[in-house]
């Protein structure tokens, strides 16, 4: 018993260490600022389905961090602005070109119940 809890004690700490490692597939990294602006472009164009698809109005202010995994998955926290009214809040955006839905948005702002939608979006015809 006593082997299997030193046994998952080593691997637990060996995860984080290699979390912090530069070559760490598959684990989370911050974004640098060029890729915030680029996956901005991104949301812009969900935040549009979405108002089209009788969703809210909310416009992208900015993109003040973030972080990806590997493959297309973004958590970012932005600001939107919604009539005039900015707010602070917490996305995550998967892009899956492979999909029929191969954007897919969880958004959560404060005070507002989170909203979870997945759109077709073909950026080159």
């Amino acid at each position: 018993m006593l082997k299997i809890i030193l046994v998952a004690v080593a691997l637990s700490t060996l995860s984080v260490v290699k979390a912090h490692d530069p070559l760490c597939y598959g684990c989370l990294k911050t974004m640098p600022a060029k890729d915030l602006s680029e996956t901005g472009v991104d949301l812009k164009l969900v935040l549009k389905k979405l108002a089209e698809d009788n969703g809210p109005k909310y416009k992208l202010s900015q993109v003040n961090s973030g972080i990806e995994q590997l493959g297309y998955r973004y958590k970012l926290k932005v600001d939107l602005d919604d009539n005039g009214t900015t707010k602070t809040c917490d996305v995550i955006l998967m892009m899956l070109r492979w999909e029929d839905k191969n954007y897919q948005l969880t958004l959560k702002c404060p005070n507002e119940p989170e909203i979870k939608r997945a759109y077709n979006i073909q950026l080159y015809d």
